[in-house]
C-alpha cells in the first residue's frame, strides 16, 4: 500500500476505528502546498487530493479512505474519464463514461419508485425511495436516510 502525504498532522485515536497500518506507515508531510498520495504509481499517481476534497475536511478523514478513494480517482483518469481536457459539455453528453464502476442503475427495480417533489419557487426536485424487501427485513418500520446532491462532486449532503 501507499502512504498519505497531508499538511495537518492528523490526532491519534481519530475516528471510530485505529487504521489498519501502524502509524508509522501513515506519515504525514506537504509539497510544494499540496496533499498528494505517494507510492505505487499504479495505484495513485498524480492524484491531487487538495483539488478533490475541501482543506478543512481532508486532515479528518481516515488514511485508508483516502488511499482507496485516490485509486479510484487515478483509475479513472486512466481509463480516460477524468482527463483534464473533459468539457462538461462531453461529461453531459456522455454521463455513462462518467459513472462510478460501483454505480447501479436501479430504476425499474422492485421496490423502487421515482417522485417529483415541487418547490416554492417551481423547480420540480427528483425523487427515488428505495424500499427494503420485507421479507429480508421485516415489514417496518423502517428507519429513514436522506441524500441530497448538488451540481457538482463537492456538494453532497447525507441525513440519516
Amino acid at each position: 500500500m501507499s502512504s498519505l502525504t497531508s499538511s495537518d498532522e492528523r490526532p491519534a485515536g481519530h475516528g471510530a476505528t485505529a487504521p489498519s497500518r501502524p502509524a508509522d506507515q501513515v506519515s504525514m508531510s506537504n509539497t510544494a502546498g499540496e496533499t498528494q498520495l505517494e507510492g505505487d504509481p499504479k495505484s495513485n499517481e498524480g492524484v491531487n487530493l487538495d483539488d478533490l476534497i475541501e482543506e478543512h475536511i481532508l486532515p479528518k478523514l481516515d488514511p485508508d479512505f483516502l488511499e482507496y478513494f485516490a485509486s479510484v480517482q487515478a483509475r479513472q483518469r486512466a481509463q480516460g474519464q477524468l482527463a483534464p481536457t473533459n468539457s462538461i459539455e462531453r461529461v453531459r453528453a456522455h454521463p455513462e463514461l462518467y459513472r462510478a464502476p460501483c454505480a447501479l442503475d436501479t430504476s425499474g427495480y422492485p421496490r423502487v419508485t421515482d417522485h417529483v417533489c415541487p418547490s416554492r419557487d417551481n423547480v420540480d426536485i427528483p425523487v427515488r425511495v428505495y424500499h427494503p424487501d420485507p421479507a429480508t427485513h421485516g415489514s417496518g418500520p423502517y428507519p429513514v436516510h436522506l441524500n441530497f446532491h448538488g451540481k457538482s462532486s463537492r456538494s453532497f449532503w447525507s441525513l440519516g
